[in-house]
């Protein structure tokens, strides 16, 4: 069919092999961009949501909304960023029901960046970025909060010549006076 805009519309419903809901709708945008949505119950009852589409710069958008198997809200999406580099997030709950962010992208240098979000087992926050800087060398940075509460960053990287690997921890707690940190190399 037509839809409002004039642009083609169509919704299928059907029951597939598992006797499940199956709903898909394929559309054609405001943008005249293709637009495909999949909404479903898998094999273990939950629901799960594809959308795929063209955003407006014209490049590819595919999000992924789904229950996993523990029953936890899991969202994936992939696209393509203004600078055409690959982008990929993950945000969901893991085992321990605590949330857990992961973006994995090409930076603008077109190095791989890793990025991740989590609570960890102690309900703290943990940040873990793994990327490649400017040189081109693995630079990993830690930061999180571990069991005593103190803030804790830790970067791993090698250097300009690739040879010398630097390990800095500084741990840091909230006095009256602010943040007192205690760094080493």
């Amino acid at each position: 069919m037509l839809n409002g805009t004039g642009l083609v519309k169509v919704i299928i419903v059907c029951l597939n092999v598992t006797g499940l809901v199956k709903v898909i709708i394929v559309c054609m945008n405001v943008t005249g961009l293709v637009k495909v949505i999949i909404v479903c119950l898998n094999v273990t009852g939950l629901v799960k949501v594809i959308i795929v589409c063209l955003n407006v710069t014209g490049l590819v958008k595919v999000i992924f909304v789904c229950l996993n198997v523990a029953g936890l809200v899991k969202v994936i999406i992939v696209c393509l960023n203004v600078t055409g580099l690959v982008k990929v997030i993950i945000v969901c709950l893991n085992v321990t029901g605590l949330v857990m962010v992961i973006i994995v992208c090409m930076n603008v240098t077109g190095l791989v960046k890793v990025i991740i979000v989590c609570l960890n087992v102690t309900g703290l926050v943990k940040v873990i970025i793994v990327c490649m800087n400017v040189t081109g060398l693995v630079k990993v940075i830690f930061v999180c909060l571990n069991v005593t509460g103190l803030v804790k960053v830790m970067i791993v990287c090698l250097n300009v010549t690739g040879l010398v690997k630097v390990i800095f921890v500084s741990e840091c707690y909230r006095s009256l006076k602010g943040y007192y940190c205690m760094s080493a190399w």
